[in-house]
């Protein structure tokens, strides 16, 4: 059996950091302490950064870890799909139907 090695989720690093200065200045401000400029201007650049990573990198994981590195054998010819419908007591059964009446297992 060949091992399926997963990506690290590094973007998460720097968006918890991120959320943390976030808060720390938030906090500063509120106890009438000056934050810098150049200090929350960082925090909205790695938190932008990371948020980005994370939606056009798959590998980065901050939204969802998907499969990566999967055996090219095991995936020939086949397509996983998602359906994030809640699940809903209408739409839930009409994708189910029209799966199974393809022959395709859900």
């Amino acid at each position: 059996m060949r091992r399926v090695i997963r990506a690290f989720p590094w973007a998460r690093l720097p968006c918890a950091l991120a959320a943390l200065a976030a808060a720390a200045a938030a906090a500063a401000t509120l106890a009438g302490r000056d934050v810098p400029w150049w200090a929350l201007g960082a925090i909205a650049v790695t938190l932008a950064a990371a948020v980005a990573a994370g939606v056009f990198l798959l590998g980065a994981g901050l939204f969802a870890r998907p499969i990566l590195g999967a055996a090219a054998a095991r995936a020939a010819g086949r397509v996983a799909l998602t359906f994030d419908d809640g699940p809903d007591p209408v739409h839930t059964r009409a994708i189910l139907d029209l799966l199974d009446t393809r022959g395709h297992r859900a």
